[in-house]
């Protein structure tokens, strides 16, 4: 990646269970108005050890768009 910036996450108690965990994060997607998309990964640490959710290696992509005026 050519940049990247951390962002934090909240535990969303309410929408996880014994077998899935939820989280909010709020990304800003304005800060490179010529960007067309923002792909990123997840980390999340818990006793010691820090697990990662990359999509199975493609990494999750939002497309940005352009609203018309």
């Amino acid at each position: 990646w050519k940049t990247y910036t951390d962002r934090p996450a909240v535990h969303v108690t309410e929408l996880s269970d014994d077998a899935t965990k939820s989280f909010k994060a709020f990304l800003v997607l304005s800060e490179n108005p010529d960007a067309s998309h923002v792909e990123f990964a997840v980390a999340f640490s818990a006793d010691g050890k820090t697990y990662w959710d990359n999509n199975k290696g493609r990494n999750y992509l939002i497309r940005t768009c352009t609203r018309g005026v």
